[in-house]
């Protein structure tokens, strides 16, 4: 890994692009990781020169994207060695990945590269996440329906206080400081322009850019699939809820209907709360992470996904429709994908839910054949990767070239970006200065 202190840049004529990532990708732990690598490989095949850089520090399970063709640098919190680095490197485009990347450095990248295309990868929209989840919270169990979709502002003032929180305030104010804003999401891109008034054109819906050799045409026969399973990373709220949620309210009633199946947990850094839910004589297995989730997903009959809240398109739903798995789950786990007939289960409640998974497990071969014709049709209507690879690189290419033209006409990322600079400049500087005094001491 490069540092910034002996950096050397070779001169070449592609574009330069630099991703900030909040944390380095674990391309088997999070879907998130696994996105932002396929933007990485998007833009070495398109001949950009790619950097990523990261103040985090690695993990164990922190991916090798040097191997990528990706020059990777090591970065600092309140420093103007990143300065240093984004003046040498003269990116052409800068990606954020989430908005807190952009918070932390983005009045640096205004100010040392000025005429760079600013990106925020979304991945979701964590005020959206924030707020169902406080809703969640006040209301406990209830149906997911779509009224806890998006908090009405008018019918409901206690949900409009929730919805519009610090939080929606900060990751707007990075919204309008980008010119370009990824969405995994249709929903949230709509909710976006008609609810916040972004640019139509400062927005791109770019869903899972997925391998082309796809899982899918590799389905294992059902005679040799059994048992349930759940999986994610447990470093995210909406996980563990769904997992305790399983535990608690849905498994006992499956594991009496089928005595005889079991439920696997995978999922990185398990707490010790969750790893304490291990109980094979109810059924129960919790394994942790698991290196190849795909291979865990193919020998599974059913996945079970209860999310109660959360925001953007779930990598687990996505990869069970690539295994040709059955999922039952909530509209919050399905949100994001368009489709006519699920295979396996939307439920909006518990009873429901337990028993789509007790039908989905005992589904006819000729039932099951069905369903994974509609995965098949799912992943074709929302996934055209060929089609997205091409339509993220014209919408960089084309935010380069009227870079300039779009935000002379843009008076308020114009004013949004103002007030950005000085107040994050001055209190990052603040903080710079005081690091250097209590070195010195």
């Amino acid at each position: 890994m490069t540092q910034v202190s002996d950096m050397q840049v070779n001169d070449k004529n592609n574009h330069t692009i630099l991703f900030i990532g909040f944390v380095w990708p674990e391309i088997t732990s999070t879907a998130a990781s696994q996105n932002i690598i396929s933007y990485l490989k998007v833009f070495v095949a398109a001949g950009f020169n790619v950097h990523f850089a990261s103040a985090a520090q690695l993990s164990p399970l922190s991916t090798d994207i040097s191997a990528l063709n990706v020059s990777t640098h090591q970065i600092l919190l309140n420093s103007d060695c990143f300065d240093d680095l984004v003046t040498a490197l003269e990116p052409n485009v800068v990606v954020f990945d989430r908005f807190l990347s952009e918070e932390q450095f983005g009045w640096r990248v205004i100010k040392s590269a000025p005429k760079a295309l600013r990106i925020l990868d979304c991945e979701d929209l964590h005020f959206l996440r924030h707020a169902r989840h406080q809703l969640y919270k006040s209301t406990g169990y209830q149906p997911l329906n779509a009224e806890y979709l998006i908090p009405d502002a008018t019918a409901k003032p206690k949900h409009s206080a929730i919805f519009y929180s610090d939080t929606t305030s900060r990751e707007m104010a990075c919204i309008y400081r980008c010119d370009l804003v990824l969405t995994l999401s249709a929903f949230e891109k709509d909710l976006l322009i008609s609810r916040f008034n972004v640019p139509e054109t400062n927005v791109l819906h770019l869903p899972y850019l997925l391998e082309t050799e796809d899982p899918v045409v590799s389905i294992p026969k059902q005679e040799v699939r059994k048992d349930f399973i759940s999986i994610g990373n447990f470093r995210h709220a909406p996980n563990i809820d769904a997992v305790n949620v399983l535990v608690q309210h849905i498994w006992p009633a499956i594991f009496r209907a089928l005595p005889d199946t079991n439920c696997h947990i995978y999922g990185s850094y398990l707490p010790p709360k969750i790893k304490a839910l291990h109980n094979p004589k109810k059924g129960l297995h919790v394994h942790g992470h698991i290196p190849d989730h795909f291979a865990v997903l193919k020998q599974a009959k059913v996945l079970l996904a209860p999310i109660q809240f959360g925001a953007g398109v779930k990598g687990k739903i996505v990869d069970a429709l690539r295994c040709g798995l059955p999922s039952v789950t909530t509209p919050i786990g399905t949100e994001g994908i368009e489709f006519s007939d699920w295979p396996g289960l939307q439920a909006t409640d518990r009873d429901a839910f337990i028993q789509g998974a007790i039908d989905s497990y005992l589904a006819s071969p000729d039932t099951l054949l069905q369903m994974q014709r509609n995965m098949r049709q799912i992943l074709k209507e929302n996934f055209d990767t060929e089609t997205n690879r091409q339509r993220l690189i014209t919408a960089v290419e084309t935010g380069i070239a009227n870079v300039g033209v779009n935000r002379a006409a843009n008076f308020l990322q114009q004013l949004v970006s103002y007030h950005s600079l000085q107040t994050h400049q001055y209190m990052s500087q603040w903080i710079a200065a005081k690091n250097a005094r209590q070195q010195d001491n």
